[in-house]
């Protein structure tokens, strides 16, 4: 899988399949991290969330960097400029010795779990190992661009066969760094509860109360108690499971899957044509970068801003910078601006790597059960036509859990005297040809047992014309589908 297949596959997850549940999983992933003194001291340290207003841009430049560099396309100009910024405001802190590797890698690690944590908790479906290679794939991709090691990783000296196996390595490694460092601290609580004011700062004081006890009831044990927070009353944690049960069943029994027009758009295609700037969709206590229009002054939802005495967009002059955002600008308004011929370098850097090109060796086999097609190798010297040919190494079956109709899973395995590439989103699954050298036909391996079990063997003819598929041996047993827990 190469990071831009792994860019669309996360791309349709964010837009169509889970927005609301990766939306919140990621600003919970960076909560989180607040839950580590070594990371919670040094933003107590910078001021910059020292009060909700300083607060409120951090989570913007946040915004603003993150949805740059995951939303655009791994190679694109915009996904580039983020990387760099990112890395721009990080490096400083690195080569002071303030930020260390491992909190480096634990924060990459939360950004990378926490939405497929999250899917797995809250939505109405589980990530098939396509998804979570996805996953894999281009955060470690990101992590690569951003110069973090792995080599706390049990096998980052040597590699990773797959995608899954770097997720199990770093979800070990990750859970590890938690058992020692996620301890209780003044820092941690202090974020934290800046935080909770800066989500909860529309409601009326009366409601506080019950909302920081349901925020309390989503926390894990750990990081609660790393927080300073007491635990909530059992009603509550009663009443957010029963919550997540009756929305997972009303998303897959009741809901249509999401039309195109309903898709949920992170950040504008193209820039102010007046200011040549971008501007944020949404904001949570405070404009920024939000144009001004009439709606946002004047709509309902301003008048009920307006209300609970909130700022709207154009409020306070330029304050909020309302002309849009640079990514080159992003960040504490003491670095805004700065930084140009660092970023310049690592622009540079990128440029010359293959961004879009591989970042882990493919997924595994598919689960024997699955309900599969499997399709002939090409001979060697044929040509590449529009029917999809693959070898006996490459497996497609339907997602039957995904509501998007032209989204199947595939799985890629490697061979190799024939490496090709499966890009799976659009209306078909499409097979491009990437190199062929072998000498003799690839290896087609041991056949899981069912396929013998129909009558078929190792020893079928594979160059003739017809496709050999299990709708005339009979279909295998269907078993370890993805289902709802």
């Amino acid at each position: 899988m190469t990071n831009n297949d792994a860019h669309a596959i996360l791309k349709e997850l964010a837009e169509f399949e889970f927005p609301s549940v990766i939306k919140a999983s990621l600003f919970f992933a960076l909560f989180k991290t607040y839950g580590i003194p070594s990371i919670a001291d040094l933003l107590v340290e910078t001021g910059q969330l020292a009060n909700m207003s300083t607060s409120s841009k951090r989570a913007a430049d946040t915004s603003v960097i993150l949805n740059e560099v995951s939303i655009n396309h791994p190679t694109s100009e915009r996904a580039i400029e983020g990387i760099s910024r990112m890395n721009y405001l990080h490096n400083g802190y690195r080569k002071a010795g303030k930020i260390s590797d491992a909190d480096m890698l634990y924060t990459l690690s939360l950004f990378t779990l926490e939405p497929m944590r999250w899917i797995r908790r809250f939505e109405w479906r589980l990530l098939t190992d396509l998804e979570k290679c996805a996953f894999a794939t281009f955060w470690k991709g990101l992590g690569d661009a951003m110069d973090i090691p792995y080599t706390a990783l049990k096998s980052g000296e040597t590699g990773w066969p797959d995608g899954l196996q770097w997720l199990e390595e770093l979800e070990a490694w990750s859970l590890d760094y938690e058992d020692k460092a996620m301890v209780p601290a003044e820092s941690n609580k202090r974020l934290a509860l800046n935080t909770v004011d800066l989500l909860f700062w529309q409601l009326p004081h009366s409601w506080r109360g019950i909302a920081d006890k349901f925020v309390v009831a989503l926390l894990e044990p750990r990081l609660r108690i790393a927080m300073m927070f007491p635990n909530s009353p059992q009603k509550y944690h009663s009443l957010l499971a029963a919550f997540i049960h009756l929305r997972r069943l009303l998303l897959r029994y009741l809901f249509l899957p999401r039309p195109w027009f309903m898709r949920t758009p992170y950040i504008p295609t193209h820039p102010d044509p007046i200011t040549g700037r971008f501007h944020m969709r949404k904001y949570r206590s405070h404009p920024w970068y939000m144009k001004p229009t009439l709606w946002r002054r004047w709509g309902p939802k301003a008048w009920l801003t307006w209300g609970v005495g909130g700022v709207l967009p154009g409020d306070d002059g330029d304050k909020y910078h309302p002309e849009g955002y640079l990514v080159a600008e992003a960040g504490p308004e003491h670095k805004r601006g700065k930084g140009k011929s660092e970023m310049a370098d690592t622009q540079a850097r990128l440029h010359k790597q293959n961004r879009g090109g591989y970042a882990l060796i493919p997924c595994r086999h598919p689960p024997e059960s699955s309900n599969l097609t499997r399709i002939r190798p090409r001979p060697q010297g044929g040509s590449l036509q529009s029917d999809i040919e693959k070898i006996p190494h490459f497996w497609r079956h339907p997602n039957p859990h995904n509501r998007r109709s032209g989204y199947q899973t595939v799985t890629q395995c490697t061979d190799p005297g024939y490496a090709m590439e499966l890009t799976t989103m659009s209306a078909a699954v499409e097979l491009e040809e990437r190199e062929v050298k072998y000498d003799e036909p690839p290896d087609l391996g041991e056949l899981p047992s069912w396929a013998s079990d129909h009558g078929w063997d190792s020893d079928d003819d594979w160059g003739d014309d017809k496709e050999d598929s299990f709708d005339s041996l009979g279909s295998p047993p269907l078993m370890n589908q993805p289902h709802i827990s």
